[in-house]
C-alpha cells in the first residue's frame, strides 16, 4: 500500500462522481463509464463520502471484477483509501475510487480532493452516483465539438428523467428543424432556457478559472454558480439528443427536494451572484427567483420582505406588476 495521493498523466477528460448511500445505482454509473468509446484516455474519479449502506463494498467488488488485480494500486491518505486501475476491457477508462474514511460533506477537505484531480484534465465531466450515461459515444461527441471550437466553454445534451412508477420523461430540447443536431447557446439564452444539467455536462477546465477564483465568496453551493461563469467565459454547445438518465428517488440529494425548498435554494444562489456581479442577466434571474419564491410562501413578514426586494430590483412597470400579482394571489 502506497501513501498519499497518486500522480497521474494528463488526461483529455476527468469525470467526477460524488456518491453517498447510492449502492443501488452506482454499478449503472460505472458501467456507463466503462462503455465509453473514445480515442483518448479519461480518468473516472469516484468519491464515496463514507456511505453507510454498503456502497464501499460494492465499489471494491467492482474493482475486483472489472480490473486486473496486478494493475490495482492502493493508496492510503488520512481522509481516504484510494483504488486506482484501468478497466480491463477498456484501457482508456482509468478508475480512481476514493473510499472516504469520514464524511466530508460541506467541508473544505472535500473540495481540495476534487481540485487535486481536476488539474490532470483538459475537460471535466460530471455524473453523480445515482445517474448514468446511455450513449457509448457521449464523451467522444462532446470532446470533438469542444476540440473543434476552442471558444466554446462547454457542451451539453438532453437527458431522460426517470422516477419509479412513472413514465420516463425525455428532457431534450427539441428544435423545429430536425436536421439541426447542435445548437449554440449564450449567457443571455440562459436567462430563460435551462439547458445546463449536471449529468450531461462536459466543460473546459480553463473556462472555470474565474469560478474557482471567486467561489470563496459564495455561501451557497450549487451548479448555478459554475454554469454562470462558464457561460460568461464563452458560449455552450447543445447536442439535441438524450445521452443520460437522471434518477429521481427518495434517497436522492437533490432529486426529491420540494419545489418550495428548491425555490429558496435558487433565490439564495442568484442573489449572492447578483450582489457580486451586478449585471442584467443576473438581475433578471434574481428577479425570477423572487417571483418563484412568492408562489410557495403564505403572505407573512417574509413574503412582504420579498415583495419590497422585488420592487426595488424591478426596472419596468411590468416587472413591478408581476411581483405585486404574485404577492397578492400566490400563483
Amino acid at each position: 500500500m502506497k501513501q498519499g495521493l497518486p500522480q497521474v498523466d494528463k488526461h483529455k477528460v476527468v469525470v467526477l462522481t460524488i456518491t453517498y448511500n447510492q449502492s443501488k445505482y452506482i454499478e449503472d454509473t460505472l458501467n456507463s463509464f466503462a462503455m465509453q468509446q473514445t480515442d483518448f484516455p479519461f480518468l473516472c474519479c469516484v468519491f464515496d463520502d463514507a456511505s453507510t449502506d454498503g456502497e464501499q463494498e460494492v465499489l471494491k467488488q467492482w474493482v475486483e471484477n472489472h480490473c486486473n488485480s496486478e494493475e490495482v494500486e492502493v493508496y492510503d491518505h488520512p481522509l481516504t483509501m484510494i483504488l486506482k486501475a484501468p478497466d480491463k476491457n477498456n484501457p482508456n477508462c482509468i478508475y480512481v475510487i476514493h473510499l472516504q474514511k469520514i464524511n466530508t460533506w460541506g467541508k473544505p477537505e472535500k473540495r481540495d480532493l476534487l481540485d487535486y484531480w481536476i488539474q490532470f484534465g483538459e475537460y471535466q465531466a460530471l455524473c453523480e452516483g445515482d445517474d448514468y450515461w446511455i450513449d457509448s459515444m457521449k464523451l467522444q461527441k462532446q470532446v470533438d465539438i469542444l476540440d473543434s471550437n476552442p471558444s466554446l466553454s462547454s457542451c451539453w445534451t438532453g437527458y431522460i428523467s426517470r422516477q419509479k412508477g412513472l413514465p420516463d420523461k425525455d428532457m431534450t430540447i427539441y428544435v423545429p428543424n430536425d436536421e439541426k443536431i447542435v445548437s449554440i447557446y449564450t449567457l443571455k439564452d440562459w436567462q430563460s432556457c435551462w439547458f445546463t444539467k449536471t449529468l450531461t455536462s462536459l466543460v473546459r477546465i480553463d473556462a472555470c478559472e474565474e469560478y474557482y477564483r471567486k467561489r470563496k465568496y459564495f455561501s451557497y453551493s450549487r451548479d448555478i454558480h459554475q454554469f454562470y461563469y462558464l457561460l460568461k467565459w464563452g458560449n455552450a454547445a447543445y447536442i439535441h439528443y438524450s445521452s443520460a438518465v437522471y434518477n429521481i428517488h427518495e434517497s436522492g440529494i437533490c432529486s426529491m427536494v420540494s419545489k418550495s425548498d428548491n425555490a429558496v435554494h435558487s433565490y439564495n444562489c442568484y442573489k449572492e451572484l447578483y450582489l457580486l456581479e451586478r449585471n442584467e442577466v443576473l438581475r433578471r434571474k434574481y428577479l425570477m427567483a423572487i417571483n418563484n419564491r412568492l408562489k410557495y410562501r403564505m403572505k407573512n413578514q417574509n413574503s412582504l420582505k420579498l415583495l419590497k426586494e422585488g420592487l426595488m430590483l424591478s426596472n419596468t412597470l411590468l416587472e413591478k406588476i408581476r411581483i405585486i400579482y404574485k404577492y397578492l394571489f400566490f400563483l
